[in-house]
């Protein structure tokens, strides 16, 4: 089932409605030639059934998929500069928005399983291969995002060509220690107790148009459960465990200022990774949201030629007819 469309405020543009899908230009990196992406909205069955929002970005002969898990408290409206920065380089993108987050229904901030996130993502792979047979996919995930991402590739490394973990939730979290004792009391009596989460859109970017856009974001909440932060910590932790299972080609970056989630959990995470194509990238100064942080050209820059080392010959060969 697909809703109608809509397209981010600061990326609206002349656009060409068919159906479910918007058409816009969007310009190469460096002021390049522009391409037409159809950018599409609507829901898919996540684990259980639970109609999950997802967006996705298309452009004309794609060589590659990027698939996006956004982090906590966010949704799969916030990688503007990601699509922006991507799609005219030949990726189809796709994202969706979390149980409990977004346009997905369920309780602001609140999963009963962490299992949940791994088989909605699953399911989400498996309708992206649907519909880009023989792509090559690469995944995308951000602060919790990016643990579900570690998480899911490590049990499914199969079919993913690479995994872009963006300040993985791995390391300290800057939560009240009151928080942490308090979820873990409740998580079994009230699983579902909600408490306003102290986050501000300052601590994560230095860029002020892009803190006024998250605090002006109806999708955005800041509510976290008890449920949840309990199942976070236990996936981060099983992550940590299973690191030296790791075996698939892996990009981390990190903020060196993050305020949120401390860099030395991405440190000791690729440390103790022993698969050799791991990467880590460590950003002095940036902000947890390195993608909408003041570095940002950069930051998309070194992923982009990290994905573009661990693409196939074939789609390399695409990009290069595309490009003729």
């Amino acid at each position: 089932m697909r809703q109608r469309a809509e397209i981010d405020g600061r990326h609206e543009c002349r656009a060409r409605r068919d159906h479910a899908t918007v058409r816009r230009r969007v310009c190469a990196p460096g002021g390049g030639r522009s391409v037409s992406v159809a950018a599409d909205e609507g829901t898919f069955p996540g684990r259980g059934g639970l109609p999950l929002h997802y967006r996705s970005w298309r452009p004309p002969h794609p060589r590659a998929a990027l698939v996006i898990v956004h982090g906590l408290a966010e949704h799969s409206g916030r990688y503007g500069n990601v699509v922006d920065y991507f799609a005219p380089l030949g990726y189809a993108l796709y994202a969706f928005d979390l149980r409990g987050h977004g346009r997905s229904p369920g309780p602001r901030g609140y999963v009963d399983s962490w299992r949940d996130y791994r088989e909605d993502l699953a399911a989400f792979l498996a309708r992206v291969a649907d519909r880009e047979p023989g792509l090559p996919r690469f995944l995308l995930g951000h602060s919790m995002g990016g643990v579900i991402a570690l998480d899911y590739a490590l049990v499914h490394p199969e079919g993913l060509q690479g995994v872009i973990a963006s300040a993985p939730a791995l390391g300290r979290i800057a939560l009240p220690r009151a928080l942490w004792i308090l979820a873990y009391a409740l998580n079994r009596l009230r699983p579902r107790f909600s408490v306003r989460l102290p986050l501000r859109a300052g601590d994560v970017t230095r860029d002020a148009r892009m803190v006024r856009s998250i605090e002006a974001d109806p999708l955005t909440h800041d509510r976290g459960t008890a449920r949840l932060a309990v199942e976070l910590r236990h996936a981060a932790q099983r992550v940590e465990a299973h690191a030296r299972e790791w075996r698939v080609p892996l990009l981390i970056v990190h903020g060196g200022a993050d305020r949120l989630v401390s860099p030395e959990g991405s440190r000791r995470f690729a440390r103790r990774v022993l698969f050799p194509d791991r990467e880590l990238l460590e950003y002095p100064g940036g902000y947890h949201e390195l993608f909408n942080d003041t570095i940002r050209e950069r930051v998309l820059a070194d992923v982009a030629r990290w994905m573009e080392r661990h693409l196939p010959a074939a789609s390399a060969a695409r990009r290069a007819e595309a490009d003729a």
